[in-house]
């Protein structure tokens, strides 16, 4: 499913194109803005998105075999609700 996905299926509820855009696009551009200054996201029954700090480490380059440096890094964490699949 894509972006577009949703806000196609929320043009149903809500009548215009343009502004269900809007609104898809401000909730990815808020929950965005909170993982980036450090908040954890809960949405009830959905799940929980926090940011998980990795740490520098030494890593295999498979290609050639060589020991490579990896910078430590930050990514996305997501955890299921215990309800998602309910």
């Amino acid at each position: 499913m894509t972006k577009g996905d949703i806000v196609n299926s929320l043009y149903n509820l809500i009548g215009s194109k343009l502004e269900t855009k809007l609104i898809v696009d401000k909730t990815f551009e808020i929950i965005s803005k909170a993982l980036k200054t450090g908040e954890k996201v809960s949405i009830c029954r959905f799940g929980n998105f926090s940011i998980l700090e990795m740490k520098a480490r030494i890593g295999l380059d498979f290609k050639t075999g060589k020991k490579i440096y990896i910078s430590p890094y930050k990514r996305i964490k997501f955890k299921q609700s215990k309800f998602f699949f309910k």
